[in-house]
């Protein structure tokens, strides 16, 4: 029997819904920068290549730049967003162990003192 305090309910939630949903590693607004990057590369490349006027298609590439932020900053996010949806789905099993956990450690505690006492 330990007598070591209960990990935190939080953290426990957080850890079982990583096992089914796990948290992305990167930053939503970091993953769509690097997106904007490469459709900004990708679109020069594209203009540079095909020899288009850069003034006649400004607005495609800002729109295509545009997507190549979106596309990979929405993703993120919506894997982030699923990630906390289900910790906080765990939480309440977790909160319920953690207060069983704590009273099992108070009524081990108390049975010591009383043994110590004697």
């Amino acid at each position: 029997m330990t007598t070591e305090a209960p990990e935190a309910p939080w953290d426990v939630a957080e850890r079982r819904a990583s096992q089914y949903a796990p948290k992305p590693n990167r930053d939503p607004v970091t993953v769509g920068l690097m997106g904007a990057v490469i459709a900004w590369a990708i679109t020069f490349v594209f203009i540079a290549a095909a020899g288009l006027d850069l003034d006649r298609v400004q607005i495609a590439r800002i729109v295509t730049i545009a997507i190549g932020f979106l596309v990979p900053f929405g993703f993120v996010w919506n894997e982030r967003r699923r990630h906390y949806k289900r910790s906080k789905q765990e939480y309440p099993r977790a909160l319920a162990e953690y207060e069983q956990e704590k009273a099992r450690l108070a009524r081990v505690a108390l049975d010591t003192s009383v043994l110590a006492s004697r």
